[in-house]
């Protein structure tokens, strides 16, 4: 694993926590949060398009949660959400389709999203795994146990503040443009020894992985929820 710890390094990804701790707070993560815009892209928009995601990213999340599934003796989903500060559309259809359990959306205090969403599922902030990559997803950062900072190799001083405050465990070599998360996915699947495994079973498309996909798309409905005031709210997308 030393090899393959090197390689991430040497591609430019950063170790803040170290890997043997990594490896620690990753096998207690029963949940895992994205922020959506410069995560899943690279945050460029217009006002009449929304921002979109890459398969690559996405199939790193379903391998990803696939992994978790494998490792879990009963064979419960991973809870899943996306958490926003904007309306994006393609989140509410990715979130859809992967079957997220939340997309949280007009967000600009997202820790009221992280409240919401452990009292929903009875989960603990330190049971939390969070991918983000700006200003506005550091106070939901702090508080949650295992960070993902989706680094952007400009963003120098940002980037020192997060390694000097411990507000990430790992930055990416890869922005949000460059597969960031499929980066973080695998480098998880690694950690905890799951990815030949993960890579074997999708192959085949039966037994295990089938169990899973059909678990995944047939056991809960997408819900979404805006903060109004000091409020989350269900909300209805079509």
């Amino acid at each position: 694993m030393s090899n393959i710890i090197q390689a991430y390094q040497q591609q430019g990804g950063v170790f803040i926590t170290p890997p043997s701790v990594l490896i620690e707070k990753l096998s207690r993560v029963k949940a895992i949060l994205f922020d959506w815009d410069g995560v899943f892209n690279d945050g460029r928009k217009t006002p009449s398009s929304g921002s979109g995601f890459s398969e690559v990213d996405a199939m790193g999340i379903n391998m990803l949660r696939f992994s978790l599934w494998l490792s879990q003796t009963n064979k419960q989903r991973i809870k899943s959400a996306i958490i926003t500060g904007e309306t994006n559309p393609s989140a509410f259809a990715f979130a859809r389709r992967e079957a997220f359990d939340t997309v949280y959306y007009q967000m600009k205090d997202k820790t009221k999203a992280l409240e919401h969403f452990c009292t929903t599922h009875q989960l603990k902030a330190e049971e939390i795994a969070f991918f983000f990559d700006d200003i506005l997803d550091l106070s939901l950062a702090q508080k949650v146990g295992m960070r993902f900072l989706i680094q952007r190799k400009n963003g120098l001083a940002f980037n020192q503040y997060i390694a000097e405050q411990q507000l990430a465990d790992y930055a990416t070599s890869g922005d949000g443009g460059q597969y960031g998360i499929r980066e973080v996915s695998e480098l998880w699947m690694t950690l905890n020894n799951t990815l030949p495994e993960v890579i074997s079973k999708r192959m085949q498309f039966k037994g295990d992985y089938s169990d899973f996909i059909t678990q995944r798309n047939n056991s809960m409905t997408t819900n979404f929820f805006q903060l109004k005031g000091e409020e989350v709210l269900p909300v209805s997308v079509d």
